[in-house]
């Protein structure tokens, strides 16, 4: 009851800039106080077409897949699995960096924080060409380093995706199976995965639009971002 007012209005602006914006398709939950207070879905999952949206519908988190990384990441801290503290060359041997100092001084929180010390967007090039990530990871001594660790914020997706073989080497299970254990599962998100076939051959999906000048248009689906699981590969 204390919030309600709150969510009544929350409702009414929310509406009001799907209207406004054309928006395709929204799920929105809120959560207050550990209870789940709003699930409410707008909109449809392909533009044109009679399909709404509903509580199971599965979209692409796209780089809010990094929120999830980071309740794994923390969830294995906790169980002492990793150490966000440790070396990441200590945990990956033949790690390195352009610059000695920085593959020296690299730690787990630094790949989860985006402060790794590379320029913006390292090699994302080449997760759109689909080269595979352990390929992308064995030239990061190519990637130009803009600061010491730690010492400045610069969106990543390749570094961030280190995390996958950060894992795998501390726990001798893969990324993708550390998430459906402690996550995916204790969490009840049935329908959430990893890969871009378990997203195609789901019949209850959310399809990609793009905006044109005076609505949207729907776009093929597309299987880009998912060698970075951890940064964009979630589908939920």
């Amino acid at each position: 009851k204390e919030i309600r007012p709150v969510l009544t209005k929350f409702d009414s602006i929310f509406n009001a800039t799907n209207d406004s914006s054309g928006a395709v398709g929204t799920a929105v939950v809120i959560t207050y106080k550990g209870q789940v207070v709003l699930k409410k879905c707008y909109g449809v999952k392909v533009i044109g077409e009679n399909n709404p949206i509903d509580e199971n519908t599965i979209f692409r988190l796209a780089s809010v897949s990094k929120t999830v990384t980071g309740v794994l990441a923390g969830i294995l801290a906790n169980e002492q699995l990793i150490n966000l503290d440790e070396k990441v060359s200590d945990i990956l041997p033949g790690f390195r960096l352009k610059n000695e100092e920085n593959t020296r001084s690299l730690l787990v929180r630094h790949l989860l924080s985006h402060s790794t010390g590379l320029e913006p967007h390292a090699f994302d090039m080449m997760v759109e060409d689909l080269v595979p990530l352990d390929q992308i990871i064995a030239r990061l001594n190519e990637a130009e380093i803009a600061a010491p660790p730690g010492k400045v914020y610069a969106y990543q997706n390749v570094m961030f995706s280190v995390f996958a073989a950060i894992v795998q080497e501390k726990t001798k299970k893969s990324f993708q199976q550390l998430m459906q254990e402690k996550v995916f599962e204790p969490f009840g998100m049935k329908n959430a995965s990893l890969d871009f076939e378990s997203f195609e051959n789901n019949p209850n999906k959310a399809f990609p639009h793009q905006q044109t000048e005076k609505s949207f248009k729907t776009l093929k689906l597309n299987n880009r971002y998912y060698e970075t699981a951890p940064a964009a590969g979630v589908n939920a």
